[in-house]
């Protein structure tokens, strides 16, 4: 047997490949872009709820178990619900709007508005916008008399598209409001 010199042997790492050397940089600049967007996002984020609590004088925690309490309610047999209604803040106005995905299904255009109705009035809305109808104005003004308090307005559908009917925009205005109304005109959606 034959001892082999110790200079021999190397101890140095195996050397990347050109595709693992470029995997690897790559992989570093995303998570280096990825560090930079959570950065941001957690800016972001901050300023956000600061102007939330300079608006409504409390928290954004507040807003977001709100909405965390109507949305999130895997028990909830209704599509809106919250487990405390919200007073409304003086001075300021509540905004909502939906994508009702069409109330031309048999019987779910009145369970969908009553829903809507009842979510707007628990909630204080003082606008609700209500899209994708697939419903003409003249339907809509039938449908939305089940939300009481509220004065509607309804955009004409887009005649010029063929098939399934699509588009369909309200708008429900708080009575307390609507009065400052002056004039409306509406255009197809």
């Amino acid at each position: 047997m034959v001892p082999v010199p110790c200079s021999n042997i190397s101890s140095s790492p195996i050397p990347e490949t050109a595709d693992e050397a470029t995997i690897n940089k790559e992989r570093a600049e995303i998570y280096s872009f990825q560090r930079s967007l959570d950065n941001k996002f957690d800016h972001l984020s901050g300023s956000i709820e600061r102007f939330i609590s300079s608006i409504s004088g409390g928290s954004s925690l507040d807003l977001v178990n709100k909405t965390s309490d109507i949305f999130n309610n895997p028990l909830s047999d209704t599509l809106f619900s919250s487990s405390s209604s919200t007073s409304p803040i003086p001075n300021s106005f509540n905004i909502s709007s939906f994508n009702v995905n069409g109330f031309k299904t048999p019987g779910q255009g009145s369970f969908k508005m009553d829903q809507i109705s009842s979510f707007f009035s628990h909630n204080h809305i003082s606008f609700g916008g209500i899209v994708d109808t697939h419903l003409s104005p003249k339907q809509m003004k039938f449908l939305s008399k089940r939300v009481c308090d509220y004065t509607s307005f309804h955009s004409d559908l887009d005649s010029t598209k063929h098939g399934r009917s699509s588009g369909g925009v309200s708008l429900f205005i708080h009575n307390s409001l609507a009065t400052h109304v002056q004039f409306y005109q509406s255009h197809s959606s």
